[in-house]
């Protein structure tokens, strides 16, 4: 069972060894073609002889800001028989500002290979575009649910332009480097509200922009001796920029995954506190920890997948370990009143210092009765002692 094991874990080694080369050489071959192709761009006589129309160039161009993958192949044939030399500038300008799917970059990338081979000066439009909607960083006060949308989009499209030699190498990777500079400074001033921006990054361009291969295939090629490819897209000291930007990022987020775990370590600690004393946590609350439960199960997740892309170590998360009061299980009367909150001391009796000075506190009645009440008592007392008194013989 062993033998047969290992032969399938060197099957899969092998495989993804292959993978990774045939995936390397596929890259290296798109930059290399585009890198040329001011030298292999056509004549404007065979410019000439393509369609000019206005209806079916302006309708192109239109579709470039709404494209998908499954439009890839219709959209390069009707590419091949357009002149679009006058509509270069607004095409680059859709690219740009397309509300594309994460899942449609490929697309998009495929389109602007075919209009830099074609077009000299598409690719510095481009750029132009890029620069001006990504330039400005990331202000306290935006949206942030359009900002994840606007740069996991961004940073992968910019990455593979970059890294297939569309785009100006230098002025590309820098805007590159300052789009992962303001995800990175804007997730320090919170929660990272942007780690799935970081992570879709990762996920598609670390190997490339960065040098750096999962953990997890890393070690499975290791352990069968299997050379892994060596990306050299940009020089080694560009990646090396980038795993700095990398690392530094992820230390962020460790600190604040344990953070959190220390967190919600102590929520359990209240909550047990809570059942003991109560028997049952209120459905508000009980929400409020599934809630919180959910959010922390994501962080997690979402940490140790970028810990295995990016190669490095997860933090040390220790089980909480109860504390020696809390092995004594007690029962105590409670009003359901008690708010039932981390704050509150989840062992008091009363409801709040009124409640406790009412049932606590005995007032004297006496100067509220009227003293005829008080006097008809005595002669009642009196009487029934003097009745039950022996008679004397």
């Amino acid at each position: 069972e062993e033998l047969r094991r290992r032969e399938e874990e060197r099957r899969l080694a092998l495989e993804l060894g292959e993978e990774a080369e045939a995936k390397a050489q596929a890259k290296r071959e798109f930059r290399r073609r585009n890198m040329e192709a001011g030298e292999n761009r056509p004549e404007e006589d065979f410019l000439k002889r393509l369609d000019g129309s206005v209806k079916k160039n302006t309708a192109f161009v239109k579709k470039l800001s709404t494209m998908t993958e499954q439009q890839r192949a219709t959209l390069s044939s009707n590419f091949e028989g357009l002149n679009l030399s006058k509509y270069i500038p607004e095409a680059a300008t859709n690219i740009a500002e397309a509300k594309l799917k994460v899942a449609d970059v490929g697309c998009a990338v495929h389109l602007c290979s075919l209009l830099h081979c074609r077009y000299g000066d598409f690719s510095s439009f481009l750029l132009e575009q890029l620069q001006r909607i990504y330039s400005t960083g990331i202000a306290r006060d935006e949206d942030k649910s359009a900002v994840v949308t606007k740069y996991r989009l961004g940073l992968r499209l910019l990455g593979e332009l970059v890294l297939g030699g569309i785009v100006n190498e230098g002025v590309g990777t820098q805007l590159l480097h300052d789009m992962f500079t303001a995800v990175k400074t804007a997730d320090k001033q919170g929660q990272h509200h942007y780690l799935s921006v970081v992570l879709n990054f990762a996920r598609h361009c670390a190997e490339d922009v960065a040098g750096i291969m999962p953990r997890k295939q890393r070690l499975l090629l290791t352990k069968y001796e299997i050379q892994p490819p060596k990306s050299e897209l940009l020089p080694s000291e560009k990646q090396e920029e980038f795993r700095e930007l990398f690392r530094d990022y992820f230390t962020s987020l460790r600190k604040h995954l344990i953070h959190e775990h220390k967190s919600m370590h102590e929520r359990e600690r209240v909550n047990r506190q809570m059942l003991q004393s109560k028997g049952e946590l209120s459905e508000e609350r009980q929400a409020k920890n599934d809630a919180a439960q959910k959010a922390y199960d994501k962080l997690l997740t979402s940490t140790s997948t970028l810990a295995d892309i990016l190669d490095l170590d997860m933090p040390d998360l220790p089980e909480d370990q109860p504390r020696p009061e809390e092995s004594e299980v007690s029962i105590e009367l409670q009003f359901p009143s008690i708010a039932e909150s981390a704050e509150a001391d989840p062992h008091s009796l009363w409801e709040d210092e009124d409640a406790r000075s009412f049932y606590e506190g005995i007032t004297d009645i006496k100067p509220f009765v009227p003293a005829i009440l008080l006097e008809g008592k005595k002669r009642n007392v009196s009487e029934s002692s003097d009745s039950s008194a022996p008679e004397e013989g």
